[in-house]
């Protein structure tokens, strides 16, 4: 008489850290070994294996299979084609608290109730109402993707659709965002290097942000007319198909030319971190006591020579002599 085979398979351990089991020499792997789920889902397996008499029953059609909430790779490549790289790094901000909340959950099952942990989630964390109202639409901006794509029915979007923005009172508020004032911007230019200076002195003639003028370029600026004007092919309102140019009127010429000398080339940066270092050795030589030992001498432009000559007296040797602005401009 034939020995019945009674042994259950058992649940094996990997040495990357995951359970498995061998059923009908088929390797079957059931998740993270030791986690509750994973013993769940054993469970569930040799439930069925016997109850189908010891054979492992069929698995469902790809069709049939739940699709797991993880952000799929074409997602990420229609978002870089779409967005800047500072609203994908947004979008990543958001998505990360719906992948730790509901990374194993399958997309179909991620409902109101699930968007709402999610937000509470953005409230622990700190972040203010009007933020979180903007990462909620973008969580559901991936469940409107995905119908687009024939990856989720539109009914879960439609579901996303119904939950309410936060309201005043439900999530801390960020404080109003004031202009500095001039006083204090005074105090900042006299201690800054001479290019910093003239950064925030166009910043304040031209109402540009800081990008825009830090990869500023002679041969990016249209010289032609009495106003001159700089239109970036990157700025922060491009996507929106929004005018971002930037005009240069008199009292901005009147900085830029300083460091336009004849020869330096047009395709050069006009603000270079080696100018303001240059920059802050000379204003440190300004405040250097009487008896204080000489600082070593450091390599200059070799157009700074030529737009203005050291000085012949030997008390303000080695001061100003960049084509920057003058200490009372």
């Amino acid at each position: 008489m034939p020995k019945l085979n009674v042994n259950v398979p058992k649940m094996c351990r990997h040495l990357h850290g995951h359970a498995f089991i061998k059923i009908g020499g088929q390797q079957i792997r059931l998740g993270r070994y030791g986690q509750p789920h994973t013993q769940e889902m054993y469970d569930r397996l040799i439930g069925q294996w016997l109850a189908n008499g010891r054979i492992l029953p069929k698995a469902p059609p790809p069709e049939a299979a739940p699709q797991i909430l993880t952000i799929p790779a074409p997602y990420w490549r229609w978002a870089k084609e779409r967005y800047t790289s500072s609203e994908v790094d947004t979008i990543k901000s958001a998505l990360r608290i719906v992948e730790k909340l509901y990374g194993s959950l399958p997309a179909l099952q991620f409902g109101p109730n699930a968007l709402r942990a999610v937000r509470a989630e953005m409230i622990h964390t700190g972040w203010t109402r009007r933020q979180i109202n903007r990462q909620i639409s973008r969580v559901r901006a991936l469940f409107r993707w995905a119908p687009s794509h024939e990856m989720l029915p539109e009914t879960v979007y439609n579901q996303l659709r119904t939950v309410e923005p936060l309201r005043r009172g439900e999530a801390p508020e960020r404080p109003k965002v004031t202009p500095v004032p001039h006083n204090l911007i005074r105090v900042v230019r006299r201690r800054v290097p001479l290019p910093v200076r003239a950064l925030i002195d166009l910043q304040l003639l031209t109402a540009a942000r800081a990008d825009e003028l830090v990869d500023l370029k002679a041969a990016d600026i249209d010289r032609s007319r009495e106003v001159w004007v700089h239109n970036p092919s990157d700025h922060k309102t491009a996507r929106r198909e929004k005018d971002g140019k930037i005009y240069f009127g008199p009292k901005a010429q009147r900085i830029l030319k300083k460091f336009m000398p004849p020869c330096r080339l047009e395709t050069e940066f006009l603000f270079s971190p080696r100018q303001a270092e240059q920059s802050r050795y000379v204003m440190a030589e300004q405040h250097r006591r009487p008896n204080q030992k000489p600082m070593p001498a450091r390599p200059i432009e070799p157009w700074v020579s030529i737009i203005r000559p050291p000085a012949t007296d030997a008390r303000f040797a080695g001061r100003w002599q960049m084509p920057f602005l003058s200490p009372r401009d």
